[in-house]
């Protein structure tokens, strides 16, 4: 049901740790200022369905169980139990 994404690394992460999240099971990432990348990752993407599918379906996977209303409460009650204690 989910749709391949490509994002933009906009943080200043360790590089080794950004190469590892390039093709990653759920995301294609790309360096800012560089279209040939974008173009390259959405290539990859548009010319592999399977690749396509198995990124939108695992990042579909990752919105239920990381960004699910549970998960939203149970951080909110974590911050306000830290705060608090």
């Amino acid at each position: 049901p989910g749709k391949a994404v490509i994002g933009v690394n906009w943080t200043k992460s360790n590089p080794n740790e950004i190469a590892k999240l390039m093709f990653s099971r759920t995301m294609a990432l790309v360096s800012p200022g560089k279209p040939e990348e974008m173009a390259v990752a959405i290539l990859q993407i548009l010319s592999n369905q399977s690749l396509a599918e198995e990124m939108g379906n695992a990042g579909y996977e990752r919105l239920l169980r990381e960004f699910s209303l549970k998960k939203n409460v149970e951080l909110t009650e974590n911050l306000y139990d830290s705060v608090l204690s």
